[in-house]
């Protein structure tokens, strides 16, 4: 079956087979080929973390095995990425990446982050899951000098300001014992309120 979507937020041209004559054992083979992915078709799921997302994404993907539990795997090249963290005000672009589906596993490699000042931060990591569910988190994160907070007293009263941090940031774990890791410090003329 060929498939053609078009739509604002992106273009997507899908050609597969699906059998369904065993019921006990229904597979699915589509190979989808990604044109001009925006990021922001991911604001329902990631916009309660980011205000802003911004981005276009090429690529192949797979959707291959049993009808109920299918596989994904391709890759997809992020260009012109750009998000704001809600909580903090700060906006990051980032360096092109490439993010990698293989079974169970979305692999984003390491990501160069850069924010409004021109400093950096180097993120790693994948998700493991099993067709999306029960998610096994191996994120990182660390720099140097980054903007870390950026907001002023209207977006919070009680705690606003401007800093710029070196930290190193990890979670780790399974839905159910996620472990956070973070430390850090000021590295220059930051200004925090606490009212």
């Amino acid at each position: 079956f060929p498939v053609t979507i078009g739509h604002p937020l992106y273009k997507l041209n899908a050609r597969g087979k699906l059998d369904v004559k065993d019921s006990l054992n229904k597979t699915i083979e589509t190979d989808i080929n990604i044109q001009n992915l925006q990021l922001s078709v991911l604001k329902p799921y990631l916009g309660i973390v980011f205000s802003d997302m911004s981005s276009k994404g090429n690529g192949y993907l797979r959707i291959q095995g049993n009808l109920d539990e299918p596989d994904l795997v391709g890759a997809v090249k992020v260009s012109d990425a750009k998000v704001t963290i809600d909580f903090t005000k700060c906006t990051y672009t980032l360096q092109d990446p490439t993010i990698t589906f293989t079974p169970d596993k979305i692999d984003f490699g390491t990501i160069q982050l850069k924010d409004a000042n021109g400093y950096t931060a180097s993120f790693k990591g994948d998700l493991e899951h099993h067709f999306f569910n029960k998610f096994n988190y191996n994120l990182r994160a660390t720099s140097r000098k980054l903007l870390v907070l950026n907001t002023s007293r209207s977006d919070n009263s009680l705690f606003y300001g401007k800093a710029v941090a070196r930290f190193n940031f990890s979670i780790t774990g399974p839905d159910e014992s996620i472990k956070m890791y973070m430390s850090g410090a000021p590295v220059d003329s930051s200004s925090i309120n606490i009212l």
